[in-house]
């Protein structure tokens, strides 16, 4: 079954999945998705919660104020 990503949020997933299981900041995630780009964190947290209706929402925990983790094996 196919699923249609945007591509920020694919990047974003890539992004997860390559650091699986490893925390992720914020800082981090808005300069490898939104490379020289201006972006509020709410673009972030728009896309992650986007990805957590596809992938499921126990698969990118939230570390509160730091940024996120990609748990599924």
């Amino acid at each position: 079954m196919a699923i249609a990503l945007r591509p920020r949020g694919f990047d974003l997933l890539e992004v997860l999945v390559d650091r699986a299981g490893r925390l992720v900041t914020k800082d981090e995630l808005l300069a490898l998705v939104w490379p020289r780009t201006v972006v509020e964190e709410a673009s972030l947290h728009v896309q992650i919660s986007a990805l957590r209706k596809i992938v499921g929402s126990d698969a990118i925990t939230t570390v509160s104020g730091r940024g996120y983790q990609f748990t599924l094996p």
